[in-house]
């Protein structure tokens, strides 16, 4: 996990979490048959139920931006409420039904955003992130719709759909290929900005 995944792949520490993880429950287990750490696993278990539940109510209520303004007046950016993630891109079936785009090829330069576009119509055929590095290479399916998977932008071989959203706003830039804005998506929270998500339709030269 430390010392071999990074040689192919990006490495981020909270990904060690499953590392950890089971030694501090083994210690946690351990130490809660100890009365001189009774008040602290009292402590921890109030602290854990409360942090959750406030997570929790995030993720379903607007609170930060609502208390953002009322501090300051200002509008809250939407990038810097990370709960908005986990809102928009439902619409994106809804919109490829309604203009029978349902099976055209789908990329993306993120895999955030291909990823969300995926969980969203239900499936991973026909979805894919280009361009990608080396590192990604094996991580979606090769379409053969363009003449290179990456790291620079390819030459489409057929039109395609290209999605993005405020987080991960990268236009298109494949070679030699019209690209053109279909349509944007604007989701909110209640009254409050959440989310971006933009259509493009990419077409060969």
């Amino acid at each position: 996990m430390f010392c071999i995944q990074p040689l192919w792949s990006d490495f981020k520490i909270h990904w060690a979490f499953v590392v950890w993880l089971p030694v501090i429950l083994e210690l946690a287990l351990k130490y809660s048959k100890s009365k001189a750490f009774g008040f602290w696993i009292k402590f921890q278990c109030v602290y854990g139920l409360l942090l959750s539940a406030v997570i929790i109510f995030l993720c379903h209520f607007p609170l930060l931006p609502l208390v953002y303004e009322k501090c300051t007046g200002k509008t809250l950016n939407p990038l810097l409420d990370v709960t908005n993630d986990f809102y928009g891109w439902s619409e994106l079936k809804n919109f490829l039904k309604e203009k029978n785009l349902e099976n055209e090829i789908i990329l993306g330069s993120r895999y955030q955003t291909v990823s969300q576009a995926a969980f969203a119509l239900g499936k991973i055929s026909g979805i894919a992130q280009i361009p990608r590095d080396i590192k990604q290479k094996s991580e979606w399916d090769e379409l053969g719709v363009t003449s290179d998977i990456g790291p620079e932008w390819p030459m489409l071989k057929q039109s395609v759909l290209y999605v993005a959203d405020n987080r991960y706003n990268e236009p298109p830039r494949y070679t030699n290929a019209s690209c053109f804005v279909l349509t944007n998506f604007y989701y909110r929270r209640s009254v409050y900005l959440a989310k971006t998500i933009t259509i493009w339709k990419c077409k060969d030269l």
